[in-house]
């Protein structure tokens, strides 16, 4: 799949990959697999926010809050940078000029 959207993915700026150690349909393999042909494709480390924890597939709930806060504090700060002209987000992506 990445090499096939690699431009789109190196274009992101922020990138959750999370599973189980024990997930019953071991998409722990499938994370570790993406995780790597991310880096094999150049997308930065500081973009992909990448985690194996001690768990199954299922009652994971807990996690979404996680990731959720992690999501939002990287679109703050891109936000931010975005105010003061110093943009995080991928090479692809600049910051939008404005239009008066």
């Amino acid at each position: 799949m990445v090499p096939q959207h690699v431009d789109a993915l190196r274009s992101l700026h922020s990138i959750w990959i999370d599973a189980g150690t024990r997930d019953q349909w071991y998409l722990d393999i499938g994370a570790q697999a993406f995780r790597q042909a991310l880096a094999d494709a150049g997308v930065a480390d500081d973009v992909v926010r990448f985690e194996l924890f001690d768990a199954t597939h299922t009652a994971i709930e807990y996690r979404y809050p996680l990731a959720l806060a992690w999501l939002c504090h990287r679109i703050a700060d891109s936000a931010r940078s975005r105010r003061s002209g110093t943009y995080l987000g991928g090479p692809e992506a600049p910051p939008p000029s404005r239009k008066r």
